[in-house]
């Protein structure tokens, strides 16, 4: 019960930190509503590292591929699986 719950309990605190970084991703947007302009460059700043983890699990993904030691036994599901 403990093991569940301290896992439950770190996927809300990964999923807050994302929308945290999400929220002010959309900060560059404020600058329609009268906001301080500092809400330009911090929503710029995360705005343009939003896809970083989308490149580092293609990455990922493509790196784990090429390293695989035995051939899988379904060759159209490879390509498929990778896009």
């Amino acid at each position: 019960v403990v093991h569940l719950w301290v896992e439950g309990v770190w996927e809300l605190i990964m999923a807050a930190m994302l929308a945290f970084v999400l929220i002010i991703g959309t900060g560059h947007h404020y600058f329609w509503i009268g906001t301080p302009e500092y809400w330009q460059w911090w929503g710029s700043i995360f705005s343009a590292l939003e896809p970083i983890p989308f490149f580092a699990m293609t990455v990922f993904a493509f790196n784990m591929v090429n390293r695989r030691r035995r051939e899988h036994p379904n060759k159209a599901a490879v390509p498929w699986a990778l896009g």
